[in-house]
């Protein structure tokens, strides 16, 4: 399975599937430059110093919603529906593996308890539950 798995639809970055065992020396990002929200990894060995810094503003508005989900131990479903409702794919997750939700909808089901991250961009008056008319998947069908 490769470490790093980008999902598409009709040409549009819907997610980014960062798998725990993706590592490099450094610092590497695994977003592109122009998404919203960067998710990077780092390993940093004994004695390296990052010096004091900040990060400039960049002017604009991140234009859509990304959020981040960090899967610290159990398994959980992904469910990534088109802007039309259809499922366009389903990803299993589990401890240190990472998803960057981009676009489109999207649903969890925790298929073992899950302890879970989540990031996203703010501020936020909370998630609007609002019922898309997007079916359900049966898991016995899935």
């Amino acid at each position: 399975m490769d470490p790093v798995e980008t999902i598409t639809h009709r040409a549009q970055l819907m997610a980014i599937v960062i798998r725990a065992g993706a590592r490099k020396p450094g610092t590497h990002f695994f977003t592109p430059r122009s998404l919203g929200q960067q998710v990077a990894f780092s390993d940093w060995g004994a004695g390296t110093v990052v010096a004091p810094h900040r990060h400039q503003g960049v002017s604009g508005t991140a234009g859509t919603a990304v959020e981040i989900l960090i899967v610290q131990s159990g398994l959980a479903r992904v469910d990534l529906y088109s802007d039309d409702g259809d499922r366009v794919a389903s990803r299993d997750l589990s401890g240190g593996d990472v998803i960057v939700l981009v676009s489109g909808g999207h649903g969890v089901e925790a298929v073992e308890a899950v302890e879970a991250v989540l990031v996203r961009q703010g501020p936020s008056e909370g998630i609007e539950k609002v019922d898309l008319g997007w079916p359900r998947p049966s898991r016995r069908n899935a």
